[in-house]
């Protein structure tokens, strides 16, 4: 049963007052405490969509993973809060995000027409999973993905990758020719070795970028294999249209973070931060996903242009 924001709010307020002021203040909290702030007990992850632009396919893809989210989170007890930036707020989010005062939430998920380069988001305060590209991230090689090593603080993904299908054309370490595969995996550096994820390894430590870089893109309608044609059957039950990479990208994103708290047993944004950078999940592609040592995403990548 889906219950509106507004019955939601009021049942919250009955339930604990003091946290249901904080969740109907003004998103952009002037009086931010970065080290401080979570978005409640554990129990609730509240997500900031800022979708700038003609971009419907990702926000139908974020809607998807919400869906999938709190069916999925309902089960634990858990609720899923999905807020979108209103077009008067959308012109001041990148101020508001490098300079720590959008508080309250545990994540956010943005599709920008023009991004800041990645050290404009060191101070944002939580987690923002970029859904456009990011200048100064595209420093990345393309070769054999290697596995990720151990010594992940977060538990392993409880979302198991399906075992039924063959292996891709281009497994990890398989050697085979970018030009002979039907997905190739974009990847930088592997993760650190050692018992912590490093979550102050590189700069922009609350920026993770989702987008590949160059001529591949992240997802085709058309995919079977791995679970993916049941997910683009999901999709176009629910957008009625076919599921585009812009679409994956949306509904990832949401994946990721609902992934990612239920790991850190947390809500708050630090938490689920640090359980990003040591999550590995499935996003029915044959491979784990995991973000690099530079908070991007290792994926396996299909042929056709970036985006769309």
């Amino acid at each position: 049963m889906r219950i509106s924001r507004r019955t939601f709010l009021a049942i919250a307020a009955a339930a604990c007052p003091a946290s249901s002021q904080a969740w109907t203040r003004d998103a952009w909290r002037v009086d931010a405490n970065v080290e401080g702030q979570a978005a409640d007990a554990g129990t609730a992850i509240r997500i900031l969509a800022a979708i700038e632009g003609a971009r419907e396919d990702i926000r139908a893809g974020i809607e998807l993973g919400e869906h999938e989210a709190r069916q999925t989170l309902g089960l634990l007890g858990k609720t899923v809060d999905l807020v979108w930036a209103t077009a008067e707020q959308l012109p001041n989010l990148r101020e508001m995000l490098a300079s720590a005062r959008v508080v309250g939430y545990t994540a956010a998920i943005v599709a920008l027409e023009s991004a800041p380069p990645a050290s404009a988001w060191d101070s944002a305060g939580l987690p923002v999973l970029a859904l456009m590209p990011i200048p100064g991230t595209e420093e990345t090689s393309l070769r054999q993905s290697e596995p990720p090593p151990g010594g992940l603080s977060a538990p392993p993904s409880t979302t198991p990758v399906p075992g039924s299908d063959v292996a891709p054309t281009n497994p990890i370490g398989a050697g085979v020719p970018p030009s002979q595969a039907d997905a190739t995996t974009q990847v930088a550096t592997p993760l650190p070795r050692g018992d912590k994820p490093a979550s102050n390894a590189v700069s922009g430590r609350w920026l993770f970028a989702l987008r590949a870089q160059g001529a591949r893109r992240e997802w085709q309608p058309g995919l079977e294999r791995f679970g993916a044609g049941e997910l683009n059957e999901r999709f176009r039950r629910q957008a009625r249209r076919p599921m585009t990479a812009d679409a994956w990208c949306g509904w990832v994103a949401m994946k990721a973070i609902a992934e990612a708290a239920l790991h850190a047993r947390s809500t708050a944004p630090g938490d689920v931060a640090d359980a990003l950078r040591a999550l590995r999940f499935d996003g029915h592609k044959g491979e784990p996903l995991y973000f690099d040592d530079r908070q991007r995403l290792v994926q396996p990548l299909y042929d056709g242009p970036a985006g769309g």
